[in-house]
């Protein structure tokens, strides 16, 4: 049935175990170029890896975060390479999608750059190695108090970076996380002309609430951002005076912060920018003042 199928969406509570199973075996998977797996917590990672490797020729994928392990996407990215001798997956799109419970671990993301090597965009709900607790990084919590720093495969066609959450439900990331991974993944990416990255912020609610956690500083991580760059968003990250001060972006032409500090100091972050960036104009600049929102 539908031989020349090349694009395919499936989402809702009747995409089962048993229907990803049954489209893996279809002769018109290995066609497919695009793909969209929203699925419900009932499906198995296994499961939506039987279709997964059964389309090797995928060029834009997009799959729910509770189905994005870190062997899933490594099993994917061999069965790719196998199924072209050898060669690089051809994925050139991948977004992982919001699902209850699912995340994008740290350890994972830093691997992307050697699993799918031609990616131009990505786009991850969260990024943590534990969505619940009191630590929503520990992989590199652990790495900075051996004094090894936090490294991610390059990423060097990279074009667009979304990353919409990196708190943890009942945790947010600690200031000296995020400056070793957000600084690592910005080094990664050398040919960046969009990067959008919201921290979110943990949940204080319930009946037996977790203590407030301050949202993290960015301080120096910011500073290798690519000349390429030209959309910058940062939400819910407090910047310092000279975050973005040692940046050169003569092709940066919209600027977006929300959350990121006291307005006063982020309108003048901002003045400075604009007036570094050539190609920056004022009504190209969004600035709205720190709230203090919480869950």
């Amino acid at each position: 049935a539908m031989p020349s199928l090349t694009s395919l969406s499936l989402s809702g509570k009747k995409i089962t175990n048993a229907v990803l199973t049954h489209m893996a075996k279809q002769p018109a998977a290995k066609k497919l170029l695009r793909l969209s797996l929203d699925a419900s917590g009932s499906v198995h990672a296994a499961d939506a890896l039987k279709l997964l490797e059964a389309a090797p020729n995928l060029t834009s994928l997009s799959l729910s975060s509770h189905l994005a392990s870190d062997t899933s996407l490594m099993q994917l990215a061999a069965a790719a390479a196998a199924a072209r001798g050898g060669g690089s997956p051809l994925l050139s799109e991948l977004r992982l999608t919001r699902s209850f419970g699912g995340t994008c671990s740290w350890r994972c993301l830093s691997r992307l750059g050697d699993l799918f090597p031609e990616l131009e965009l990505l786009h991850v709900h969260n990024v943590s190695d534990n969505h619940y607790g009191d630590t929503c990084a520990a992989s590199i919590t652990a790495a900075l108090a051996r004094g090894a720093p936090f490294s991610v495969a390059r990423l060097p066609r990279l074009r667009t970076l979304q990353i919409d959450e990196l708190c943890g439900f009942t945790c947010n990331l600690g200031s000296d996380e995020l400056e070793s991974a957000l600084g690592a993944v910005v080094a990664a990416c050398p040919a960046l002309q969009s990067l959008s990255v919201t921290h979110g912020a943990m949940w204080t609610g319930g009946s037996n609430p977790a203590p407030w956690q301050p949202l993290p500083t960015a301080t120096r991580c910011l500073d290798e951002l690519p000349a390429s760059l030209e959309k910058l968003s940062l939400e819910q990250i407090t910047l310092a005076p000279d975050a973005l001060k040692a940046c050169t972006l003569p092709r940066l032409r919209s600027l977006r912060l929300r959350d990121c500090g006291a307005e006063t100091e982020m309108r003048t972050l901002a003045a400075e920018l604009t007036e570094a960036c050539p190609m920056l104009e004022e009504d190209k600049v969004q600035v709205h003042a720190y709230t203090g929102r919480r869950r």
